[in-house]
């Protein structure tokens, strides 16, 4: 009842929308119009705002950065092989390993005409640095500075491979002007922005529209794939059921909606009516032990000192029942803390050993480890993906002879319950990265990152040597990512499980199914049959 009631006010949201249609803005003739279900909300027009599954839309058309980027499509304008496109900046030089000169072009205009330059880019920067919600993005910029009235410079913290692409293409850049007359977007409902679309009509945690730029400043010859323009305005849904966003497309009411449930895939059979898309996700679920348990009070957890008992716990599960049980298999088993979804995953390790599923060598194991039914504690959270992964990992533990109970959490108190390094073993987690598997090892096992130790309480400098090693740019390579793969595996401290695919639904008459580098549709660059905006 309650999925077919969220059914029919989503489908009434959208039909409502719709309903407000005319003509396009500046032009004559039938408005294109484009209806999109997402699988998330978006809860402010705040630029430099924490990263959200929500704000994957914001990130391509709310705001334009100083480059583009995405792993899932390529086109005319790539900077010199950098797999950078130009935004709000034309080109940059490297000046050496920590310094890199970037030039914006000279006419840039936001929607108010307010024109944009160097002194824009370093307070967009600034803010968002002083803002501390792009942790990611901004913890590799050591500082930015004017050195012209379209030029400037960005130091960087360090020289790993990705960290400048990463930076200027995640910080959307605003003018100053615009930012402080609407108190940095917090409350707007539509966006000043140099983007080809405006967000209008936004209203918190449920609908907003991107309408085209009328008076985008691009010259037509420079437009690359982030600067098209296909469609007059598209108008979206924060839908967070899937069952409900997969209903919408497939009655018609969106003609294209995000993360549709394995379940649901039945639904668009019928290809001439939809197309179906998928990708393999670049988040990877993981499991980690509690390796900082010499960090609390009661001591150390059961598993920091029991090589043996981790690798029996590793061992006793089933990922292929994961992807079955859970991702309903609509997904694949890894072989590394990551997946291959990226360009530097090594095709080998498919081929190796990795915790192999073995019931009777986990017992043996087991029984190596000194194991005496002590109580393993799993940390999990009431995410449902998460708690499935769990209860079956607990089947697994259980059926080896392993104690295991779950310790669940909400998600606002589970970086706090890991950190704390007490009331739990072994935890479920999940881990992506915006280029390489190498920026995922970064994300847990740097130990510069987490004061000392990784994500999970380890301290190992040889581990570092060999994750600094695949992370500098100069020496980021298939030997030195195995080199460190290899050591983990070694030790046994964390491990990769599964990923899971990302589906897409819509009609046939959206042809093409292009994607940022957050997995959103580039609505302004896909390709659409004229019946589409006929209906």
């Amino acid at each position: 009842m309650k999925k077919a009631i969220a059914l029919l006010l989503s489908l009434a949201m959208i039909v409502s929308m719709t309903a407000c249609g005319g003509k396009t803005e500046g032009g004559s003739g039938k408005e294109k119009v484009l209806n999109i279900a997402y699988h998330a909300t978006l809860t402010s027009l705040n630029p430099f705002q924490t990263m959200s599954e929500g704000m994957g839309p914001l990130s391509l058309y709310g705001y334009q950065p100083l480059f583009y980027k995405s792993q899932y499509v390529s086109g005319k304008g790539e900077i010199n092989g950098s797999g950078l496109y130009p935004g709000v900046a034309k080109t940059f030089t490297k000046a050496d390993d920590l310094t890199y000169d970037v030039e914006i072009f000279d006419y840039v205009v936001d929607s108010e005409g307010n024109k944009i330059t160097a002194d824009d880019v370093v307070f967009s920067v600034e803010e968002c640095i002083a803002e501390g919600n792009l942790v990611m993005q901004i913890g590799t910029i050591a500082s930015v500075e004017k050195t012209g009235d379209y030029t400037v410079r960005f130091h960087m913290v360090n020289s790993q491979a990705g960290a400048f692409n990463n930076s200027v293409t995640q910080i959307g850049i605003v003018s100053k002007a615009a930012f402080e007359k609407y108190n940095g977007f917090v409350d707007a409902t539509e966006t000043v922005s140099t983007s080809p679309y405006l967000i209008k009509n936004f209203v918190s945690g449920s609908t907003y529209e991107f309408v085209k730029n009328e008076k985008y400043w691009q010259k037509d010859e420079l437009r690359t794939m982030f600067d098209e323009a296909n469609v007059d305005r598209v108008k979206m849904t924060g839908v967070v059921d899937a069952a409900t966003r997969a209903g919408l497309v497939e009655s018609g009411a969106a003609d294209w909606a995000s993360r549709v449930d394995q379940s649901q895939l039945y639904l668009f059979n019928d290809a001439s009516k939809f197309n179906l898309f998928s990708i393999p996700n670049s988040l990877t679920y993981m499991l980690s032990f509690n390796m900082g348990g010499s960090k609390v009070d009661a001591g150390a957890s059961i598993v920091e000192n029991n090589q043996k008992l981790r690798e029996a716990i590793f061992t006793a599960i089933d990922c292929n029942a994961l992807v079955a049980s859970v991702a309903l298999g609509n997904g694949a088993v890894t072989h590394a803390y990551g997946n291959e979804s990226y360009p530097d995953y090594l095709k080998k390790w498919d081929s190796e050993p990795y915790f192999d599923y073995d019931k009777e060598k986990a017992k043996s194991l087991l029984a190596e480890s000194g194991y005496n039914g002590e109580t393993i504690t799993l940390l999990t959270t009431n995410n449902t993906i998460w708690s499935k992964i769990a209860e079956v990992i607990q089947g697994c533990l259980i059926d080896v002879g392993i104690k295991c109970e779950l310790n669940t959490v909400d998600d606002a108190m589970f970086v706090p319950t890991r950190n704390s390094f007490s009331g739990w073993d072994v935890t479920v987690d999940n881990k992506g990265a915006g280029d390489y598997i190498t920026s995922i090892f970064k994300y847990s096992f740097d130990q510069d990152t987490f004061g000392g130790i990784t994500q999970c309480g380890y301290s190992d400098e040889d581990m570092q040597v060999l994750l600094r090693a695949a992370l500098e740019e100069k020496t980021h390579n298939a030997d030195t990512a195995d080199a460190f793969h290899q050591y983990l595996k070694g030790k046994a401290i964390s491990r990769g499980l599964y990923y899971d695919y990302y589906n897409y639904a819509a009609s046939v008459n959206v042809k093409d199914n292009p994607l940022s580098d957050k997995c959103f549709l580039i609505f302004g660059h896909a390709q659409y049959d004229s019946a589409l905006f006929n209906k």
